[in-house]
């Protein structure tokens, strides 16, 4: 198997594991509810560009998590509207990372110290090289848990909005 098919493979099995871990919500929902537990409220467009939606399916994905009371809407200026997670919101997203957390570990498991140093520095080039090839670090890290990274992308300045 080429290095490719099984960087592919790898990425397929942790992708699918996280969507399992994740249950009723698609990996764009669990990817917006976590994008908003990393500070103060956002507008539709800021969460557009971090799950990769249009604006129109961005405003259908946040009707969904509102209907479901785990984020609400604010009005700011003009008619920009402001989005916040709630309490609801954010035990759903504390159980979407532990589950995530959970099925990483065993994908993990039996990996010898030395060799998960080894990944995470291999890792930490990987994604510095996917913000060279053209991808932000807010849509690298929308499953993140916001404030718990060490990895090159968390010592990097934000990427510009666009």
């Amino acid at each position: 198997m080429s290095l490719s098919n099984k960087f592919a493979a790898v990425a397929i099995a942790v992708s699918e594991s996280i969507q399992n871990a994740a249950g009723d919500l698609p990996l764009t929902t669990a990817a917006a509810l976590v994008t908003l537990t990393s500070g103060q409220a956002m507008c539709i467009g800021e969460i557009s560009r971090v799950v990769g939606l249009t604006h129109s399916a961005t405003v259908r994905l946040i009707d969904r998590l509102e209907d479901g009371a785990l984020v609400r809407r604010h009005k700011r200026v003009g008619r920009e509207v402001a989005v916040e997670i709630t309490a609801r919101g954010r035990r759903k997203v504390d159980s979407i990372l532990e589950a995530r957390d959970r099925v990483v570990a065993q994908l993990l498991e039996g990996l010898a110290s030395d060799d998960r140093q080894a990944m995470s520095a291999v890792l930490d080039r990987i994604l510095l090289r996917s913000c060279e090839c053209g991808m932000t670090r807010e849509r690298l890290c929308r499953l993140c848990r916001p404030g718990h990274c060490d990895c090159a992308l968390a010592r990097q300045p934000a990427s510009p909005a666009g």
